[in-house]
């Protein structure tokens, strides 16, 4: 039986290793590509396809590729899309949410959104959709593990567990629970 192989397409080693968690033992040889792709779409699906059929494209496999964000209820969904680029850091862009926040009443209800597109040769791109619902806390949190930034904490409604001391980063748990399982079964 030849070796099944998926690319997921980032730049960012962290991402990579969430990817190789979730799929541990599915029988997939996993590589990464930059698909070095300007995330212009007005949706997380559509700049996940950017990636995706970016990565396909560069070697002809089956490519997932994702885009996420935070989108606050009191600010009407923002910064949703735009939240990797609000600011050049996450410490900048976590001050620029605060900012908005502040003249807001607490709680600020949230949800923490993935988007995944695989592109394979030959099919159309499918979509796989997860969320998680919580608060933001304004609190700052540093960084606890290499390789993980420091940022505004976000607490989960369903476990009141901050995301930052969980078990697995917010990105993760979000892909595992609405995205990577169905993905498990192709």
């Amino acid at each position: 039986m030849a070796e099944r192989r998926l690319v997921i397409a980032t730049g960012n080693a962290g991402k990579l290793g969430e990817y190789r968690s979730l799929l541990a033992g599915v029988g997939w040889k996993l590589m990464a590509v930059d698909p070095d792709v300007a995330e212009v779409g007005s949706t997380y699906a559509e700049n996940a396809t950017l990636k995706a059929e970016a990565a396909r494209a560069a070697l002809e496999l089956p490519a997932v590729g994702d885009d996420s964000g935070v989108e606050v209820d009191v600010l009407k969904g923002y910064p949703g899309v735009h939240s990797a680029r609000i600011g050049p850091t996450q410490k900048e862009r976590t001050q620029v949410l605060l900012d908005r926040l502040a003249s807001h009443p607490r709680p600020w209800l949230a949800r923490f959104t993935c988007t995944i597109a695989l592109a394979a040769p030959g099919r159309p791109t499918s979509f796989f959709e997860g969320e998680c619902r919580g608060e933001i806390i304004p609190e700052w949190r540093g960084a606890t593990e290499p390789g993980r930034s420091g940022r505004c904490s976000r607490r989960a409604r369903s476990s009141n567990c901050l995301f930052e001391y969980s078990p697995l980063p917010i990105g993760e748990r979000v892909r595992e629970r609405g995205v990577i399982r169905p993905l498990r079964g192709r």
